[in-house]
């Protein structure tokens, strides 16, 4: 892609769904800004499913609103390895969900094998719902404990907000995430559980 893509408010379909997911490599060349409107979709993004998938150098705005996972790059990665690189999220993410929802600014859940590097998150990312299982964060919003999984070169300085988990770079991560060289300066809160500044890990 070489040019700026403004939808004028027209609601966008998310790229990718269970069983139909995006697989490949998508490039912005860096000069790709994406503003795009999604609502009431479980996985909303400008992707919204992905597996063995790479998608690098884009920035997207505009406002994203999920009923399950959301985020401004990639709403779930699945089954086969996935990696973010270079990106950066400037919409607004939420997400409402009764059963607890997963929001990032950059990815919202990843079952598998998932790196995200040299990415940044400077919006409001919102997970509302479930005391105990909803999960918020800057960059990854939950990483399952399926396969490895790193943040690397990362930094938030939008507001995170969840009814349970919130941090600035991984709402939520299993025993084999690994997070190196990111910063946050985003505000962090919750109504309970717990918020950090960077991840929580699960043991």
């Amino acid at each position: 892609m070489t040019d700026d893509i403004d939808l004028g408010g027209k609601l966008f379909t998310p790229i990718g769904k269970d069983f139909h997911e995006f697989s490949g490599v998508f490039d912005g060349q860096g000069l790709y800004r994406f503003r795009l409107k999604v609502t009431d979709v479980a996985d909303a993004g400008l992707f919204g499913t992905a597996k063995d998938a790479t998608i690098r150098n884009v920035v997207v705005r505009g406002n994203v609103t999920g009923t399950d996972n959301a985020a401004g790059i990639l709403a779930k990665a699945k089954t086969t390895a996935c990696t973010i690189e270079n990106c950066g999220n400037e919409a607004v993410v939420n997400v409402i969900k009764s059963g607890g929802g997963y929001a990032g600014g950059i990815l919202g859940y990843a079952i598998t094998s998932t790196t995200v590097t040299n990415c940044y998150n400077s919006s409001a990312v919102t997970s509302k719902g479930n005391t105990s299982y909803s999960r918020a964060s800057g960059i990854v919003g939950y990483l399952s404990g399926n396969g490895s999984a790193k943040i690397t070169t990362c930094y938030n300085t939008g507001k995170v907000t969840s009814d349970g988990y919130a941090a600035g770079a991984g709402g939520y991560g299993g025993p084999s995430l690994t997070v190196s060289d990111c910063y946050n300066t985003g505000s962090i809160s919750n109504t309970n559980k717990s918020k950090a500044g960077i991840y929580h890990q699960q043991q």
